[in-house]
């Protein structure tokens, strides 16, 4: 034998002592042979868009706990929610940091900055799926508070901001929904025959614009994408799809020495915007606003900037205006298409939603939202709709702590990768019932209390524990103004002429 044919079955032999040990780490979990061997089946499936298709589908083959990667394992019983996603359950994201991410962001969006002190990175961890959707720039990663991993930094963050999304604090913000709401009617108005999904896209980035800091981009107006926001914050959901399986790859092309030498150029409009308002309400002629003013989150942050300079600075708040934006109208859109679809599509439900928006003497055009907030019929239409059509294709995983810990009955070593797939867990009979795959509102409200305490426990469309979506209470002011409205001033039946 040549040293040829030596080489290639010592690789041979490596390659299948990998592949082996890759599959025996989690053996006792059910799931597809070549989930085991490599992360690449996993990637298959995700790069395609049908990870979460495909996981709904295992769970009903094998059950509450399925392996879909080496060191990866998904969910759907109720019982696992509390456990991964519990505030005390020492479950964390792991995501690698490069530097100081206030750093980055001050090279980035040069924005002058008073403070330079932060508290220190915690030791850099593995990189994982929530890697691949930080912001790349010439001098390092970029964190959001989606992706920061160090959980005393991620709750010092957050905490600082907590004050601008209370249910008290989110009523200030709804004038400028109510604006762009008046934009809505008017563009609906103005076509027989429209795309619904285009036009939830346009309200959502005009309205996350506006109460963000008071400077709508007017999509309804044009008609169109103004700035590619809308663009941007789509290609980077459709990068973390991409590359969630695979961060190490996505590492290797996209965060390598020459790919970020490569990154340069002017902000977008809509970042250049931000800054100018921050300077403007940061500079030596601002005057403070009046209290008759309409705040907007803008307010709240540079409040929290001042109350707390060693945790935000002017870049951290643009970074987190931009977040917020990103993540707010395009998840936002995504749940109002969704519930009108659902809407159309039971005419029934339609009927019975309308009868109570009729009998609530609702403001014309558009409700406030003291009017609606507690209209149950509405809010178990809104529970459904975000029920059936979550917004995340892939689980929101959590890394197993030191010890291990046991999850439905299977154990699971420290540094597994864990995670409930929302639409899988949504679909349960065990949480939702036997009709789970069915749009029926009426769940919500006929309920016993014990099986409304599992419903809610297993409704994970804002997320769970420390990580909790914060903008929740603006999505559901959001959604329970714009419906109601909507079927106030046109008449919204089947067929609605939408393509």
């Amino acid at each position: 034998m040549n040293s040829t044919s030596t080489l290639c079955l010592v690789f041979l032999a490596l390659c299948c002592w990998r592949l082996y040990s890759n599959w025996i780490q989690l053996k006792h979990i059910p799931g597809p042979f070549l989930a085991g061997l490599s992360d690449y089946w996993r990637a298959w499936y995700q790069r395609r868009g049908e990870l979460r298709g495909k996981l709904v589908e295992l769970h009903r083959h094998y059950g509450p706990v399925v392996r879909y990667g080496v060191r990866s394992v998904s969910f759907n019983d109720p019982s696992a929610v509390d456990v991964v996603y519990g505030s005390r359950a020492g479950f964390v994201i792991v995501s690698s940091i490069m530097q100081d991410p206030r750093e980055e962001r001050r090279k980035d969006a040069d924005v002058t900055t008073n403070n330079d002190s932060f508290p220190p990175a915690d030791k850099p961890s593995q990189a994982d799926s929530y890697r691949v959707i930080k912001g790349v720039t010439r001098h390092g990663d970029v964190d959001s508070l989606l992706t920061l991993a160090e959980e005393q930094r991620h709750n010092t963050l957050r905490r600082s901001i907590a004050n601008a999304f209370t249910a008290k604090t989110t009523l200030d913000y709804e004038p400028h929904i109510d604006r762009t709401i008046e934009e809505l009617l008017l563009a609906l108005g103005r076509e027989s025959v429209f795309d619904l999904g285009a036009k939830m896209s346009f309200f959502g980035l005009d309205a996350a614009a506006g109460f963000a800091f008071n400077a709508p981009k007017s999509c309804l107006a044009a008609n169109a994408d103004v700035d590619g926001m809308i663009m941007l914050t789509r290609e980077r959901a459709r990068h973390w799809s991409l590359w969630a399986s695979i961060p190490g790859a996505e590492a290797l092309l996209f965060r390598n020495p020459i790919a970020r030498r490569l990154k340069t150029g002017a902000p977008s409009g809509i970042v250049a915007a931000a800054i100018s308002k921050l300077k403007e309400r940061t500079g030596d002629q601002f005057v403070k606003r009046d209290s008759e003013e309409t705040p907007d989150l803008l307010t709240r942050f540079v409040e929290a900037m001042h109350r707390n300079p060693d945790t935000l600075d002017q870049a951290g708040v643009i970074s987190l205006l931009m977040s917020t934006i990103s993540g707010a109208s395009d998840t936002t859109a995504t749940a109002l298409t969704a519930i009108m679809f659902h809407l159309l599509q039971n005419p029934e439900t339609l009927a019975k939603l309308r009868h109570e928006l009729q009998a609530s003497d609702l403001s014309y055009p558009i409700p406030t939202f003291a009017q609606v907030s507690k209209l149950p019929y509405l809010h178990a239409v809104i529970r459904e709709g975000m029920r059936l059509f979550p917004p995340l294709a892939h689980p929101l995983e959590r890394l197993v702590p030191a010890g291990g810990v046991e999850i439905c009955g299977k154990y699971l070593p420290q540094g597994t990768s864990v995670g409930c797939l929302q639409l899988a867990l949504h679909l349960n009979p065990k949480a939702f019932g036997e009709d789970a795959g069915v749009f029926r509102p009426e769940r919500w409200l006929e309920a016993s209390a014990d099986r409304l305490r599992v419903m809610e426990a297993s409704h994970l469309g804002f997320g769970r524990g420390r990580r909790v979506c914060l903008g929740q209470n603006l999505a559901v002011m959001e959604m329970k103004k714009v419906i109601p409205a909507m079927m106030l001033n046109f008449d919204v039946s089947p067929p609605f002429g939408l393509l």
